[in-house]
């Protein structure tokens, strides 16, 4: 039987990272990108065609309540921070954005191509956000295993004085855990 410890301190700084998923359990991009996927854990492979540099990234932020002073923290949600709809304190609706109390991780975009071996259509690719410790692990040219969470967000399309928009569901993938494919697998 194995025991499991409890503590009464909180640890902020721990990371899961699930690595090593049979293979099959590794789907294509194309096969990803399906609604039943949509904010569900998945694994692909691929290989790195594009990085960004590494820039700062809001992942948590903090809004004061204009009413009753209560501080109300909100979690990034698709890259951007959405303001409070209310106070859970005092039902409010107004509220003030404390910069100074954000937190803030390292962030990177890669964009990950299908691996061109056995295609015979043009190779699909997707954006992958990595944050935290993942960002710079990988280059352009790598072939790696990536698992993470599939996001998908609305873009509004169309100019400010338009009354019609078109809406597009772009997708991008939260990278949890990104690995080398080794050149001999065993």
């Amino acid at each position: 039987m194995k025991i499991i410890r409890s503590y009464d301190k909180d640890i902020d700084d721990v990371k899961v990272r699930i690595v090593n998923l049979p293979k099959n359990y590794r789907k294509t991009i194309p096969e990803i990108r399906k609604v039943e996927n949509v904010n569900k854990f998945v694994s692909f492979e691929g290989v790195v065609r594009k990085i960004t540099s590494s820039a700062p990234y809001v992942a948590k932020a903090s809004f004061e309540c204009s009413k009753c002073g209560a501080i109300v923290p909100v979690h990034s949600l698709n890259g951007k921070i959405p303001k409070p709809d209310y106070c859970p304190h005092c039902g409010a609706k107004s509220f003030k954005r404390l910069t100074e109390q954000d937190e803030i991780t390292d962030c990177q975009v890669i964009e990950i191509q299908e691996l061109p071996e056995g295609l015979q259509r043009q190779p699909e690719s997707i954006k992958v956000l990595l944050l935290d410790d993942l960002v710079n692990t990988v280059y352009p040219g790598d072939k790696v295993i990536v698992n993470g969470i599939l996001r998908k967000f609305i873009d509004l399309l169309g100019s400010s004085t338009s009354k019609a928009s078109s809406l597009l569901l772009t997708c991008f993938f939260t990278g949890l855990s990104i690995l080398p494919i080794l050149l001999v697998t065993l």
